[in-house]
């Protein structure tokens, strides 16, 4: 059992390098929107990955999250973080975090190195660079509301991570169904492969476009 979490922090670097160049410098000229990147590591650790200023003056703390174990693949969920590596909280339920909103995205990138698959993981996902990337979706969804989706099924912050403390000590793996009442459109997921071992409550992708604000498309030609 491995961790992955230097070469998820890499691939993510990838992936913000295309998101600066092809998006978020072009934001204020296309949407009025001012796009700052945070560099800082105790922002970042925050919840903090950019910071965007609206035409009214308006600024909301963003948090880029990726499937960036999913490249090419037709992936129609999200998965978000309930419990993490020693029973940590997190980042879906914490609330000492700053973020307001998420951008969640799925990277296709070039299908020579990475082939597309129905499902599962992409192999070498952790060579990724900048260049290879083609198109990257990404939605941008406040926290409180898939937090107010998930509490209007049942499931408030602590309700989702005493679930999450369930289903480790039972020692449970792979899907587990929502209880006492059982979602087709979203559920748990215990990860048994990862040396973190984390549990999140993925979300289908048709849900996570319900509660979006905004969806882009970004492309090397624009958005």
């Amino acid at each position: 059992m491995e961790s992955h979490w230097e070469d998820d922090r890499r691939v993510e670097g990838e992936i913000g390098k295309f998101m600066d160049k092809f998006f978020y410098s072009k934001l204020a000229d296309r949407c009025g929107i001012k796009a700052e990147r945070v560099y800082e590591r105790e922002l970042q650790l925050s919840g903090v990955d950019l910071y965007l200023t609206n035409s009214h003056g308006a600024k909301c703390a963003m948090d880029e999250k990726a499937a960036s174990h999913y490249i090419n693949s037709k992936l129609g969920t999200f998965a978000f973080e309930v419990l993490s590596r020693d029973s940590n909280i997190g980042w879906l339920v914490n609330g000492e975090l700053k973020t307001d909103v998420y951008s969640i995205m799925w990277v296709e990138a070039d299908d020579k190195k990475y082939p597309v698959v129905d499902s599962g993981a992409t192999n070498y996902y952790h060579s990724l660079n900048m260049n290879d990337i083609r198109k990257v979706e990404c939605l941008w969804i406040e926290k409180k509301k898939v937090l107010g989706y998930l509490k209007e099924k049942g499931y408030d912050s602590e309700n989702l991570y005493k679930r999450a403390l369930f289903i480790k000590e039972k020692g449970w793996t792979g899907k587990v169904d929502t209880y006492p009442t059982r979602s087709n459109d979203f559920w748990f997921y215990s990860t048994s492969n990862l040396a973190e071992r984390p549990i999140n409550v993925q979300i289908k992708k048709e849900v996570l476009l319900e509660l979006a604000h905004s969806r882009y498309c970004v492309t090397r030609e624009g958005f």
